[in-house]
């Protein structure tokens, strides 16, 4: 077989990558929306449809026990099952969901442990009830009311405020930092904040009552200032160094790991190296068959199947495998009669 002309082929590559950006532009004009950032990091409407699986998958290891605490090597995933009484076949799905996102690590095959961001998931640690609150029930007004959907679960709610205060490492901030909780309420977020780390100050907009009750020396010291507002005509203070803004749009304030220069050092223990930018399997690049495993475990209790699984079922059918013809998400396996 005659081999193609590699000038050819990159050539061809280039006007489909240039055809393919060329319709997307279209097809977003035509729709009248505004054509995403590539430095966005906001999901886009190929992902929509599958934005309900990892808090689902979240909620499942949430409600499971803390099993893998304190188990650098992992665990294997029968052991696990048999000790959180899930079907052992949906937890590997469903722990390999997760690590997809970097939420667990499979460190061999059926064997999983915790990394740093899973860590947070333990139960001890009020972030990981943030989501259960953040999960379980709907805080549409559409489908239930907000304040009756806090109510019913008071005391994770009052965890899950607990947590925001441990996700930032605020502890690196600058001494006099100001933080403007915008809409505090009482100031419970911020309050917590203040016990923990004095040497920040705060900006409350709303009600002072609580704090002279609570914690009266941040009001004397003058490190807690209030100022009212009316949403619907007001704009939070100015030149504060962070806002506190919370609603059902709002993201999560994470400390972002720096990363090092892309050439790694050796010779010098002291700098933490950078880690792998890829997962084994190519992390995210292949997230759509991790989500489709998922569809089609809840859907129709069936599953989406690796090579290895594919060929083992196709010997018990008496057929041979011939060949994989990869064509990215959709590839082709070809079978004989055996």
């Amino acid at each position: 077989m005659p081999q193609a002309d590699p000038i050819c082929e990159i050539t061809v590559l280039a006007s489909l990558i240039t055809s393919a950006v060329q319709d997307v532009v279209r097809e977003y004009s035509n729709a009248g929306h505004i054509l995403p950032s590539l430095n966005s990091t906001q999901p886009g409407p190929l992902d929509a449809p599958h934005l309900y699986e990892e808090p689902a998958c979240l909620l499942v290891v949430t409600s499971a026990k803390s099993i893998l605490l304190g188990k650098p090597d992992g665990m294997p995933l029968i052991e696990l099952a048999k000790q959180t009484g899930i079907d052992s076949g949906k937890l590997g799905r469903i722990l390999r969901m997760l690590a997809m996102k970097h939420c667990f690590k499979e460190v061999k095959p059926d064997v999983f442990a915790n990394n740093r961001l899973s860590m947070q998931l333990v139960s001890t640690n009020p972030v990981s009830v943030l989501v259960g609150h953040m999960t379980a029930s709907s805080t549409s007004p559409h489908d239930t009311h907000t304040i009756a959907g806090l109510i019913l679960p008071p005391q994770r709610f009052v965890q899950a405020m607990v947590g925001w205060g441990e996700i930032y490492a605020w502890g690196r901030v600058s001494k006099d930092a100001v933080i403007c909780d915008v809409g505090g309420g009482n100031g419970h977020a911020t309050l917590c904040l203040m016990k923990e780390f004095p040497h920040l100050k705060v900006v409350l907009q709303d009600t002072p009552v609580y704090w002279n009750a609570q914690y009266p020396q941040t009001v004397e010291k003058q490190r807690v200032h209030f100022a009212p507002i009316d949403f619907f005509v007001d704009e939070p203070v100015p030149k504060c160094d962070f806002y506190y803004a919370m609603d059902n749009g709002s993201h999560l304030l994470i400390h972002a790991f720096v990363l090092q220069h892309t050439v790694r050092d050796s010779t010098n223990s002291s700098l933490e190296q950078v880690p792998e930018p890829l997962l084994a399997n190519y992390g995210m690049g292949k997230i759509r068959l991790y989500q489709q495993d998922i569809n089609m475990m809840t859907l129709v209790s069936s599953k989406e199947r690796t090579l290895e699984e594919f060929v083992n079922l196709a010997k018990q059918g008496g057929f041979r495998f011939e060949h994989l013809w990869d064509s990215g998400e959709a590839g082709l396996l070809e079978f004989s009669v055996a």
